[in-house]
């Protein structure tokens, strides 16, 4: 067999292992959880509410918009409530807040401590 040959099909075989590699990471993440990636981020916001959990936000802060963007898609899944008019709200000083078990947290969470504080794992 000639040279050009057998780099041809080394070549093909290594696109092929790698796609099917590649393929089967995604699936094993998906499978087990394990990845950080939409589904991730769907569970949490799925327990954050099974917990009452509430999110504390106001139309024109900056933060609050990063604290929706953790989320992504999943934000909506997500209980908040919107203190632009403070007469629904308790009186809180930082946005985006988060009252869990009736306790204030206030400033934006990452996912992991968000999973920290809930202990949804």
């Amino acid at each position: 067999m000639e040279t050009r040959h057998k780099v041809m099909i080394t070549f093909l075989s290594l696109i092929a292992i790698t796609f099917i590699f590649y393929s089967s990471t995604q699936w094993i993440s998906k499978t087990t959880g394990y990845a950080i990636g939409v589904d991730e981020k769907a569970q949490l916001a799925q327990c954050l509410s099974g917990k009452n959990m509430t999110l504390y936000v106001t139309s024109n802060c900056p933060d609050c918009l990063k604290q929706r963007e953790v989320f992504g898609s999943s934000f909506s899944q997500i209980k908040y409530i919107d203190c632009t008019d403070y007469k629904t709200c308790p009186k809180l000083s930082v946005f985006p807040s988060w009252k869990i078990n009736g306790t204030i947290i206030e400033g934006i969470k990452s996912l992991e401590e968000l999973k920290d504080i809930s202990n949804c794992k």
